[in-house]
C-alpha cells in the first residue's frame, strides 16, 4: 500500500513539475516538441482582457495571460473550453495520450480563427470524423502533420467550414477509410482542392463530398479516381486536373 501511495505521489509530483515547467514557456522550441506526441495551436475570435492573472480550471487546464493550457487530457472537446472563456484568445494543447479518435473535437467551434497542429503522431487514430463540423468563422487551418494511416472514418469533417479558401489534404492517407461522405460540404469559400494523393478503393460513402463548394475552380485527382470524382462535381464549373 505505501508503495502504491508513493508511486501515485511521485506521479503527481512529476506532472506538477511538467505542467509548472509548460506555464513558463514563452515560444513552442524543439525541445518541447519532442517531449509531446500532439501539440496543437488555436486561435480564437474574442476580446482579450489583459489583466487576467494565472487561473487554474482544474487539474489539467490553466489560464495563463489569455492563453488556456491543456496538459494531458484524454478526451478533448474544445467547444466546451471556449463556451466557458470567451475573452481568451489562444488554446494550446500539450497530450502525451494516445488517442484513436478525434470525432467531433472542434464540433460547431464558431470562435476559432485558425488551427495547427504543430505536432501530431497518433498512428493509432482511426476517427475524424465530423471533426471541424460547424467551424464557420475558421480562416487557416494546418493540418499536415495529422497521421491518418489507419483512419477509417472522415465524413462531415470539414462540413460549413464556409470561411476556408484552402485546405492541404495533400499529405492524407486514405487506404482505409469508408466514409467521406459529406467531406468539405458547405466549404462555400473553397477555390481549390488536391485530392490526387487519395485512395477510395476501399471507401463505401462519398456522396456529397463537395456540395455546396459553390467557388470550386480546380480539383487534382489521381487517373484512378478521375470516374468517381466526377460524379461529384459540376463539371460545368470545376476544372478536373488529371496527376499520374
Amino acid at each position: 500500500m505505501k508503495e502504491k501511495l508513493g508511486t501515485k505521489f511521485n506521479e503527481k509530483q512529476n506532472e506538477l513539475n511538467e505542467i509548472n515547467e509548460i506555464k513558463e514557456i514563452k515560444d513552442i522550441d524543439e525541445k518541447l516538441i519532442g517531449k509531446y506526441e500532439n501539440i496543437i495551436e488555436i486561435e480564437i475570435n474574442s476580446n482579450i482582457n489583459k489583466n487576467e492573472q494565472i487561473k487554474i480550471i482544474n487539474d489539467n487546464f490553466f489560464d495563463i495571460n489569455n492563453t488556456i493550457l491543456i496538459v494531458n487530457e484524454t478526451k478533448i472537446d474544445f467547444n466546451n473550453y471556449i463556451k466557458l472563456e470567451k475573452n481568451r484568445n489562444k488554446i494550446i494543447i500539450f497530450n502525451k495520450k494516445k488517442l484513436e479518435s478525434l470525432k467531433e473535437m472542434f464540433y460547431n467551434c464558431k470562435d476559432i480563427s485558425k488551427i495547427k497542429f504543430i505536432k501530431f503522431n497518433q498512428e493509432n487514430l482511426k476517427d475524424i470524423k465530423f471533426m471541424f463540423y460547424g467551424c464557420s468563422k475558421l480562416t487557416s487551418i494546418d493540418i499536415s502533420k495529422l497521421n491518418t494511416e489507419n483512419v477509417n472514418q472522415m465524413q462531415c469533417m470539414f462540413y460549413d467550414c464556409s470561411e476556408l479558401t484552402s485546405i492541404d489534404v495533400s499529405k492524407f492517407k486514405t487506404d482505409n477509410v469508408k466514409n467521406m461522405s459529406e467531406m468539405f460540404y458547405g466549404c462555400s469559400q473553397l477555390t481549390s482542392i488536391d485530392v490526387s494523393k487519395f485512395n477510395i478503393q476501399n471507401c463505401k460513402q462519398i456522396k456529397n463530398m463537395f456540395s455546396g463548394c459553390k467557388k470550386l475552380m480546380s480539383i487534382d485527382v489521381s487517373a484512378n479516381n478521375e470516374k468517381e470524382f466526377k460524379k461529384l462535381i459540376n463539371a460545368n464549373k470545376t476544372n478536373i486536373n488529371v496527376l499520374n
